[in-house]
């Protein structure tokens, strides 16, 4: 799928950015998730602009038709962001490719065995297996390329987990918090305060290796 026009991979850019910022300013609630280009393409993700939510008419261009195929386990969920986003790019169609149970990695590799690839997909699995298997393209030219990317508000680190060897594999779909229950009789036991609301990774890490007992089990 690497051999594919880049013209389809920026704008599966494009249209994985509205997906995310989207998501996150609509009060998603669900669980955190990722897009990713299966190797045709560069899956990202685009501003409320991209997706037409900011009212503005259609691009008055000539382009190409261009369908851009979309494995996502959920079905049904993007339905009208794909419709501002062909409202505003109406040479653009969104072709979803819904899971429905299956296992994505099975329909990525059957796609690819019928000649007919994915552009970008949602991933549920670990993403360097993704990569081990050349599946998908780094992202990191056309992030920095994108106007759309360079004026964007990011959180900080938010490419940290979906970066591997210097490679920007994908690009989170959602920004949702994560709640974390502490057993605070397990820290008195230990003698550990109890962290801050502003506590770390690292500082997670580091109280969990004082709270573990191997002989306790």
């Amino acid at each position: 799928m690497k051999n594919k026009r880049k013209s389809a991979g920026i704008l599966s850019i494009v249209l994985i950015l509205s997906i995310i910022i989207t998501a996150c300013s609509g009060g998603n609630s669900g669980g955190n998730g990722n897009a990713a280009a299966p190797d045709n393409a560069s899956g990202t993700s685009d501003t409320n602009s991209a997706t037409g939510a900011d009212n503005e008419p259609a691009v008055a261009e000539e382009h190409d038709p261009v369908t851009i195929k979309f494995i996502s386990w959920k079905d049904g969920t993007y339905n009208e962001l794909y419709e501002l986003f062909h409202k505003k790019y109406p040479w653009i169609t969104i072709e979803q490719v819904p899971v429905n149970g299956q296992s994505i990695m099975e329909i990525i590799a059957a796609l690819e065995a019928a000649g007919t690839p994915a552009d970008v997909t949602e991933i549920d699995a670990d993403l360097i297996t993704f990569e081990q298997n050349g599946l998908v393209e780094d992202l990191t030219p056309y992030i920095d390329s994108s106007p759309i990317f360079q004026e964007a508000s990011l959180p900080q680190g938010f490419f940290d987990t979906m970066t591997f060897n210097n490679k920007k594999l994908a690009v989170p779909m959602v920004d949702v918090p994560m709640w974390v229950l502490v057993n605070k009789d397990l820290l008195a036991k230990h003698g550990v305060d109890m962290p801050p609301n502003d506590w770390t990774y690292d500082d997670f890490r580091e109280i969990a290796k004082k709270l573990t007992d191997p002989d306790a089990g």
